[in-house]
């Protein structure tokens, strides 16, 4: 049986809806979107270039992988305005950040079961996203993998620019169920890159990680160390917010 990508978005809007009754959380998520990447995509192929020589591929984690479902939660509106003040990120957006995070673990598992029900295999490769110091680079880049799934453009943040815009995070399952081989690119999002109209985003990222020449990780790793030591957190997001990206696909002027 064939899982469509409609289906994944509503058990995930249902799920979370039912984890922020039952856990009395606050309402940090705006609907879910989520899009299949078939394994032999040529893009698969490329992300031991794009990002790092051991990224990790598809059948790492499920031997006969066939697809990876890739999925985006966005954050409501509310979430990036409380963080747009100061140099610090505010204490709403570093428990969106944490909270999104620790539940997609459960989601996670919830989703591999929803798909063994319809007779698919799925491997949920949670911890391969966590990153060191001296390489501040995913084995499992979410985004990357989103990109080739058709689901955003980059911005020239690094964020991906999906079409509810890039405030939230992203995150993937491997299957064994067959996709179509498509390319699904999505069209250029990042105004900066479509006519040099914005770069609002380096304007808010006060740190010295984000120019018109690219973008320094190190410089904005140690800004999320700074905000760890105050918030417990390792999170900042300040290049993500108040943007005409953060929330939809801007508009060319």
């Amino acid at each position: 049986m064939v899982a469509k990508a409609i289906e994944i978005e509503s058990q995930i809007d249902n799920w979370l809806e039912n984890m922020k009754k039952e856990r009395h959380l606050p309402d940090y998520w705006r609907g879910s979107l989520a899009s299949f990447l078939s394994w032999d995509d040529p893009g698969i192929g490329l992300l031991r270039e794009l990002v790092r020589p051991d990224h990790f591929l598809p059948e790492d984690f499920l031997p006969g992988a066939r697809s990876i479902l890739c999925f985006f939660i966005p954050f409501k509106s509310w979430v990036g305005h409380s963080n747009r003040p100061g140099d610090f990120a505010s204490q709403q957006w570093a428990q969106a950040y944490l909270t999104t995070n620790t539940l997609a673990e459960i989601l996670g598992e919830f989703l591999v079961e929803y798909l063994k029900d319809k007779g698919v295999r799925a491997a949920y490769p949670y911890e391969a996203t966590v990153f060191t110091a001296d390489n501040p680079k995913s084995r499992w880049s979410q985004r990357h993998l989103a990109y080739f799934a058709g689901m955003g453009s980059f911005g020239i943040n690094n964020l991906l620019i999906s079409e509810k815009g890039s405030l939230g995070r992203y995150f993937s399952l491997i299957t064994d169920m067959e996709v179509a081989r498509e390319e699904k690119r999505s069209p250029e999002h990042c105004l900066y890159k479509i006519d040099k109209s914005c770069s609002l985003c380096i304007d808010r990222c006060k740190f010295g990680a984000l120019s018109h020449e690219g973008f320094d990780r190190f410089q904005c790793l140690a800004q999320l160390n700074r905000n760890e030591g105050s918030l417990r957190a390792s999170v900042c997001g300040k290049c993500a917010v108040g943007l005409p990206c953060s929330l939809e696909v801007p508009r060319i002027k």
